[in-house]
């Protein structure tokens, strides 16, 4: 048996005390490691006690399984393609582009949607032969045979409002306090701060953090941004070495390069307006190649909607293509829904390049 993983699991100390104390192999296990010796001990109903954000891949030899594992709100991508006997997954667009056996068209819809809310919803791309896996998936291939199942469907739970403003707020201080550490185990870490709530909190729990990580801010050619001005004066607060990573003039000499690399590692679902993202990110990672940063918080904690729908200049689009575009109501009662923030929380760090060049 083999386990491939990308990801992490939040609740890795809790999964662990299923097994036995003495299992020293258990309790020093990566969470790779994890996966293998819960899908050993308790079959494929382990998946029903995961959280985390991840895709994991299990090959059971004996056998003869394959299973492809997702969290539950699919934060983490994977895509396929089937035709007849044929059936591809991987976590990449591009990986399922080059297989030239497959006919590949355009969807219009997800292109409407693209333009109209700056994302594609449900598990479309912008390809019609190829999909998105869902969230909470468990799929397995046996004998030729695939078996899709949904381990968890966020419809089906109810938000339990019975808790207090005040327990809230303790019971998240305490979750909060006990993640941050583990992510600044080991060496070259650098905190990337901005104007934003959440990097402010990570900072908050400084008790935990090295006294030495050093702070930094992406910044513009020319004068300070919000966040230069807001992170500067929270690293002097917190002690902090800090430094703003500016944009050099060779970003605008080669940026059709940053614009085709920034669409090409995103599989499309980053624009040009996030070059900068991976031309900053390139500087930086190579004195730190570990970025700490927050992922919009404060847009998520301040009811903030990415999911709007946006008003194009008629000077650049047809008529024809804008008609198209403003006919494109069918995520109306998503955005209205209990679900809008789990969608949000799926596009946003889902749909963005931030990361992935520093992984």
């Amino acid at each position: 048996m083999f386990v491939m993983m990308d990801g992490e699991l939040h609740n890795r100390d809790e999964l662990k005390q299923k097994f036995s104390p003495s299992s020293n192999a258990i309790h020093n296990a990566t969470d790779a490691e994890l996966f293998m010796h819960l899908y050993e001990g308790y079959g494929e109903n382990f998946v029903d006690d995961l959280n985390g954000w991840f895709l994991a891949f299990i090959h059971d030899r004996n056998r003869q399984k394959t299973m492809i594992i997702n969290d539950r709100y699919g934060i983490y991508r994977a895509y396929y393609a089937e035709q007849k006997n044929i059936f591809m997954i991987a976590s990449e667009v591009k990986c399922l582009l080059r297989y030239k056996n497959l006919p590949y068209s355009v969807n219009e819809k997800s292109v409407s949607e693209f333009f109209a809310y700056n994302t594609v919803l449900d598990d479309r791309t912008m390809f019609d032969q190829i999909k998105r896996l869902p969230p909470g998936s468990i799929w397995t291939y046996t004998n030729g045979t695939l078996r899709r199942k949904q381990y968890f469907d966020i419809s089906k739970h109810t938000i339990d409002t019975s808790i207090t403003k005040a327990e809230f707020l303790k019971e998240g201080n305490r979750i909060f306090r006990k993640i941050v550490p583990r992510y600044f185990l080991g060496d070259g870490i650098g905190i990337s701060l901005t104007g934003g709530w959440d990097t402010r909190a990570i900072l908050a729990a400084r008790n935990t953090v090295s006294e030495a990580t050093p702070c930094y801010t992406f910044s513009g050619m020319f004068r300070n941004s919000f966040d230069v001005k807001v992170a500067r004066r929270v690293a002097e607060v917190s002690g902090l070495p800090y430094r703003t990573v500016k944009l050099g003039k060779d970003f605008l000499d080669d940026f059709s390069h940053h614009a085709h690399k920034t669409i090409y590692i995103s599989d499309g679902s980053a624009d040009i307006f996030k070059s900068h993202e991976v031309y900053l990110n390139n500087i930086v990672k190579q004195s730190l190649p570990i970025r700490v940063t927050g992922k919009y918080g404060t847009q998520l904690l301040s009811g903030f909607s990415a999911l709007k729908k946006r008003k194009l200049e008629s000077r650049i689009f047809s008529k024809d293509f804008l008609s198209v575009i403003q006919g494109v109501d069918q995520c109306a009662h998503i955005v209205d829904s209990a679900e809008s923030m789990i969608n949000e929380i799926r596009w946003l760090w889902g749909g963005t390049c931030q990361s992935k060049p520093h992984n």
